[in-house]
C-alpha cells in the first residue's frame, strides 16, 4: 500500500471510543489532504457514535476499518463499493458522491455554510459551491416561501438522506 495513502487511514489513536465524553475525531495536519488539522465532534450524531462503538468492540490492531487487523486496501474498498451500488440498483455512484450528499443534507437542515465548510474540510467558498449542488426541492421551497405558499415549505430533515447526490448523473 502506498505510504501516502497509509498515512491517511483512520487509526484509533485519533479516534476516541464512542462512549468518550469528548467524542471528537481529530485528524492531525500530517494526515489530512490539506495539511491542516481538523476535528469532527460526533457526540450528538447517534449513527456515527453507534458505528464507532461497534468498530471499537471489534477492534483488532491499529485501524478503525480493517479486515483481520490489516487496513482495508483501496482496491478492496472500490470493489466492495462497486458491488454494493450495483446490488442497490445505483451503479456508477462514487464513494466521493457521499460528500455532495452530506453537504446537501447539512444545508437542508439549516447548518451555516461556515460550519459545513469546517466539518467537511473546505477552506474556500468555491469548494463549498462545488460540492453543495443545486437542490431543486430547496429552490422550489424558496420560491414557495417568497409567495407565501405553505405547501412549498421544505420538511425538516429526519437525519437520514432521502437520496444520494451523484456526479455521474
Amino acid at each position: 500500500m502506498r505510504e501516502r495513502l497509509k498515512r491517511r487511514l483512520a487509526r484509533w489513536a485519533g479516534h476516541p471510543r464512542a462512549g468518550d465524553r469528548a467524542a471528537t475525531i481529530r485528524l492531525e495536519g500530517a494526515r489530512s489532504k490539506s495539511g491542516q488539522p481538523r476535528v469532527f465532534p460526533f457526540r450528538l450524531a447517534p449513527p456515527l457514535k453507534a458505528l464507532l462503538a461497534k468498530r471499537w468492540a471489534e477492534r483488532d490492531g491499529l485501524y478503525v476499518f480493517h479486515i483481520d487487523g490489516r487496513p482495508i486496501g483501496v482496491q478492496a474498498l472500490r470493489y466492495a463499493w462497486k458491488r454494493a451500488t450495483k446490488r442497490a440498483g445505483v451503479p456508477g455512484r462514487l464513494i466521493h458522491d457521499l460528500r455532495r450528499t452530506c453537504a446537501r443534507d447539512m444545508r437542508r437542515t439549516g447548518l451555516a455554510e461556515s460550519d459545513i465548510m469546517e466539518l467537511c474540510g473546505w477552506e474556500t467558498r468555491e469548494m463549498f459551491k462545488r460540492y453543495c449542488i443545486k437542490d431543486e426541492a430547496a429552490l422550489a421551497a424558496a420560491v414557495g416561501r417568497r409567495y407565501g405558499q405553505v405547501a412549498g415549505k421544505s420538511e425538516p430533515s429526519s437525519g437520514k438522506p432521502d437520496s444520494v447526490s451523484s456526479s455521474a448523473a
